[in-house]
């Protein structure tokens, strides 16, 4: 399960990071939450969320955590990669591109989980 929750970090953590990668950022791509040139920055606060997950992965190696923060955690770049969805207008029903497959499979884990709490 835990190598599944990883593997399924890697999608938002690339687009993120791609967001981001090519920005000249004072904090390292870090959100600073003390800083309004974050704040206002082009990336501002769509990333925050997905940028606490990477900030994590910094600190501390995901691997180490247990499986119930990386859910939290997967929940938040979930959130994420739904407002990439909405941006582009699809359909995660019935579409098939990368970001509405990981979607699917993302809230099956996800509601999977909800259950067994």
């Amino acid at each position: 399960m835990k190598n599944k929750l990883l593997e399924l970090y890697e999608l938002p953590k690339r687009l993120l990071m791609n967001e981001i990668g090519g920005m000249d950022c004072m904090h390292d791509s870090v959100f600073n939450l003390l800083d309004q040139e974050c704040w206002g920055c082009d990336v501002g606060t769509e990333c925050l969320s997905m940028l606490k997950v990477l900030q994590l992965e910094k600190e501390h190696e995901l691997e180490t955590l247990p499986e119930e923060k990386l859910l939290a955690n997967l929940r938040i770049a979930d959130q994420y990669i739904n407002q990439k969805i909405s941006a582009v207008a699809h359909s995660p029903g019935s579409c098939a591109c990368e970001l509405c497959n990981w979607s699917r499979e993302t809230k099956r884990l996800l509601n999977n989980e909800d259950v067994k709490l």
